[in-house]
């Protein structure tokens, strides 16, 4: 599997829809170890779905430039996110 993480660490819009997927993932463990912050879980979960959903529906979460997951072989070769489509 070849994605440009460097890459992708640097863009915006990736960090936006990461972030909040690492939170969610991280409340999860730290329910398993019976540490729950006070806000409640069902709460958190129905927020961040809210958001991926919206997200997701708009086409930030999957690059829809590109075939299946992975990043063009273009892609690979950036150093700093596009700017724009280029056309």
């Amino acid at each position: 599997m070849k994605i440009n993480l460097k890459v992708r660490l640097k863009n915006p819009t990736f960090l936006l829809t990461f972030l909040p997927t690492a939170v969610a993932f991280l409340y999860s463990v730290l329910e398993l170890f019976g540490i729950v912050p006070k806000v409640k879980k069902e709460e958190m979960i129905s927020v961040f779905a809210t958001v991926i959903t919206f997200l997701a529906s708009v086409g930030i979460l999957v690059d829809p430039t590109t075939k299946g997951i992975y990043d063009s072989k273009s892609a690979l070769l950036y150093k700093k996110p596009k700017e724009s489509i280029e056309v």
